[in-house]
C-alpha cells in the first residue's frame, strides 16, 4: 500500500457531497476557495472528499490526519475502506491538502494531537464510506434494473446477492458520482465488520523499513537554497550582538538573516550553511532565565506541593472508616526530569516564495496552523501547505512552524552588505533548526 502526497484543494463537489453526508457536524462556519481541477496525475472518479475510485478499480482514499507513529494512517482508511466495501489490497492513501473539508469534526480545526484522531473521526469515517458505498449500489441498481435492497459491497465490487452477479466499483464510479449523497447512510453492523477491530499490517512500516518513505527533510526541489539556525539556548533569550565578519568569505554563503531569537545563514549547500552558523560568532543576552535547571525546577515542585490552596476534585466515601481498616499507609514519590519535548527528526521547513504566492513542504501536525503562521509571517494572500509523504510528520512531532509572538508579521532582515534573493538568483529555501526547541513546539 502506498500513501501519497496530495497537493490541491477541493473540487466543489467534492466537498459538498462530504458535507452533505456529514452534516451540520463537518465543517462549522468553513469558508474556503474552491478549485476547480482534480490532484495533480488523478485519473480517478471521487465520490466525495475521501474516496476515490481509480480506473483500475483501485479505490484512493484520503489521510488527513498526521501518521506520527500511533497508526492512524491504517486505521481511519480501514474504517472508510471497511463501510465501502473496498478490497483492502487494492487500496491507496493520499495525504489531505491543508483544508477545511478534512478539519476534525470535533474542534473544526485540522490538527492532529490529544490522542483523539479515531474518537473523533470514527464516525465521520463510517458515513464517508457508508454514503459512497450507497452511491455505488445505487448506480448498479441503475443499471441492473433491481432494487437496491438486492445488492451489497466486497472486494471492490457491487454484487447481486440472489444471483452473484457482479460490477466493479470503477465500471460503476461516473454514474455514481453524479448521484446525490445520502443524508443519513446505513452503517455497517459489527456482525458485518470483516476490517475494524481485526489486526492489519500498518500502511506506513514498509515504506519507513525500505527508506522509500518521505520526511520532510527529504524534500528537494530545483534551485534550492538552504539554511541553517541557531537559536539561544536559554528560553526567551535574545542575540545581543553577531560578529558577520567571523564568516566572511566562507564559501556558498548567500545571506545572513535576523530570525527571532536567533540568526540563519542561508548557503547554497546545507554542508555549507551549517559550517558558517557553527564558525559565526555571537553573543548572547540570556535575560532571566539563566539560572533554572533541573534542580531549581524540582525545588519549585516541592514547594508547590508543601504548599496549602490544593483544589479537591472529588470526595467520596468515609475517609475515618477507611483508616481504621486499613491502618498502614504507604506512600511513595515519583518524579521526571525536565525534558524537551524535542523531534527525533531535525525541525525544518521548505518554501518556495513566488509572485503567486507560496508553497510549502513541512513535517506538520497541524496544516491548518503552518497556513496561518505563513500568512502572518510573510503577508502572502496565497499559501499551499502539502504535507510531504507517507509520514511526513511520523518522527517529527511539534515541528510545525512556531507562532510568533509579536503583534506584526515579522520577515527576515538580511545583515548589511546582503541582497534579497530576487530576480534570476532567487532560490527556493529549505530551513533546518541547529538549537533548541522553542516553548511553542
Amino acid at each position: 500500500m502506498q500513501i501519497h502526497s496530495l497537493d490541491v484543494l477541493l473540487t466543489r463537489r467534492s466537498f459538498l457531497s462530504s458535507a452533505s453526508v456529514a452534516g451540520s457536524a463537518f465543517a462549522l462556519g468553513c469558508t474556503f476557495e474552491v478549485a476547480s481541477a482534480q490532484p495533480a496525475g488523478a485519473s480517478g472518479t471521487p465520490l466525495n472528499a475521501w474516496v476515490r475510485i481509480e480506473p483500475d478499480n483501485a479505490v484512493t482514499l484520503v489521510v488527513s490526519q498526521a501518521e506520527i507513529g500511533q497508526g492512524i494512517a491504517t486505521t481511519l482508511p480501514a474504517v472508510i475502506a471497511e463501510e465501502l466495501g473496498a478490497e483492502w489490497g487494492h487500496v491507496h492513501l493520499e495525504n489531505s491538502p491543508a483544508d477545511p473539508a478534512y478539519r476534525n469534526p470535533r474542534i473544526n480545526w485540522q490538527f492532529t494531537g490529544n490522542s483523539e484522531s479515531t474518537t473523533s473521526f470514527f464516525d465521520l469515517m463510517r458515513e464517508m464510506g457508508a454514503g459512497a458505498r450507497e452511491m455505488l449500489i445505487s448506480a448498479a441498481s441503475d443499471r441492473m434494473k433491481l432494487p437496491e435492497a438486492s445488492f451489497r459491497t466486497d472486494g471492490s465490487k457491487v454484487i447481486h446477492v440472489a444471483s452473484g452477479r457482479s460490477i466493479a466499483f470503477a465500471d460503476l464510479a461516473a454514474a455514481a458520482a453524479r448521484k446525490s449523497p445520502p443524508r443519513n447512510p446505513r452503517l455497517k453492523s459489527p456482525a458485518e465488520w470483516k476490517l475494524i477491530g481485526k489486526s492489519l499490517k500498518r500502511t506506513d512500516t514498509a515504506a519507513k523499513i525500505s527508506g522509500r518513505a518521505v520526511f520532510g527533510i527529504d524534500v528537494k526541489i530545483p534551485n534550492m537554497a538552504y539554511a541553517a539556525v541557531r537559536t539561544c539556548p536559554v528560553f526567551d533569550g535574545k542575540v545581543a550582538s553577531v560578529d558577520r565578519s567571523s564568516v566572511a568569505g566562507m564559501p556558498g554563503v548567500l545571506a545572513i538573516v535576523d530570525i527571532p531569537n536567533g540568526i540563519a545563514i542561508a548557503a547554497e549547500s546545507w554542508w555549507q550553511a551549517k559550517q558558517a552558523i557553527d564558525r559565526l560568532n555571537i553573543a548572547w543576552s540570556y535575560g532571566n532565565n539563566l539560572a533554572i535547571g533541573s534542580s531549581s525546577i524540582q525545588e519549585q515542585y516541592q514547594q508547590a506541593l508543601a504548599s496549602d490552596g490544593w483544589l479537591t476534585v472529588h470526595n467520596t466515601g468515609d475517609q475515618s472508616a477507611f483508616v481504621r481498616i486499613y491502618p498502614t499507609k504507604l506512600s511513595a514519590e515519583y518524579s521526571s526530569q525536565f525534558l524537551a519535548h524535542a523531534t527525533m527528526e531535525p525541525m525544518n521547513c521548505t518554501a518556495s516564495v513566488t509572485g503567486d504566492g507560496c508553497d510549502i513542504w513541512a513535517p506538520t501536525q497541524g496544516q491548518e496552523m503552518t497556513k496561518w503562521c505563513c500568512h502572518r509571517c510573510l503577508v502572502l494572500r496565497k499559501i499551499k501547505c502539502a504535507s510531504t509523504g507517507p509520514s511526513v510528520a511520523a518522527l517529527s512531532v511539534g515541528g510545525s512552524w512556531p507562532i510568533l509572538p509579536s503583534k506584526r508579521p515579522w520577515s527576515p532582515r538580511l545583515s548589511d552588505g546582503q541582497s534579497s534573493c530576487s530576480g534570476p538568483a532567487k532560490k527556493t529555501c529549505s530551513t533546518i533548526s541547529t538549537g533548541p526547541p522553542s516553548l511553542t513546539n
